[in-house]
């Protein structure tokens, strides 16, 4: 029987210097109420929990009666795939305080349109 060869070992990854993907962090909105990376820092974090306890990540809100329809900026980004745009918005219709629909958008724009035509579709009807 042979004596059988020692494995090498397996090298840990060499560090990267590339930065972390938008995937990891905290997104804000600018004074036109468009989005930007706000990065990874405790600062962008504590800023972040600020906003949230202030309520400033509702967008659009309309009601009618016991339903209602609401827009919000997510503020983290709910997208798993590095390559594609990051999505930040989301609009969900509530029934009675229970979610009945939601839908998620990359864009200002969308989340506008997204939430007027679950206006229409919704409270209209």
């Amino acid at each position: 029987m042979k004596p059988s060869r020692p494995r090498p070992k397996k090298r840990a990854p060499a560090p990267t210097t590339e930065p972390l993907p938008k995937l990891l962090g905290f997104w804000d909105l600018d004074a036109s109420g468009n989005p930007y990376f706000a990065g990874t820092s405790r600062a962008a974090m504590r800023l972040t929990g600020e906003r949230l306890e202030r309520g400033d990540y509702r967008i659009w809100h309309t009601a009618k009666e016991t339903r209602w329809v609401s827009t919000i900026f997510l503020w983290i980004n709910h997208q798993w795939d590095s390559t594609q745009a990051p999505i930040l918005f989301e609009t969900a219709a509530y029934c009675g305080g229970k979610i009945t629909i939601c839908e998620r958008y990359t864009t200002r724009m969308q989340a506008r349109a997204g939430h007027r035509k679950w206006c229409k579709t919704y409270l209209d009807s």
